[in-house]
């Protein structure tokens, strides 16, 4: 594989599939939110929160909590 490509996705070869297709929903959904905002669109409220769900999930799942001394 080129370096790049190694570079961009090597990060994922320890994730499971479902992981990977939550973290691509979360970020159609991010995106989808800012499109909303942009339009002025109530929309944008229901696929933010899903986008945060999704992400807040996935960051309790990995142990990413923030800065701690533990």
């Amino acid at each position: 594989m080129s370096p790049i490509f190694n570079f961009l996705f090597e990060q994922y070869s320890s994730s499971s599939p479902s992981d990977i297709a939550l973290e691509i929903t979360a970020v159609i959904f991010g995106f989808a939110s800012v499109w909303f905002s942009k339009q002025n669109n109530i929309l944008v409220f229901p696929t933010g929160l899903i986008s945060t769900s999704i992400f807040v999930y996935l960051l309790f799942k990995w142990q990413l909590l923030g800065d701690h001394d533990d």
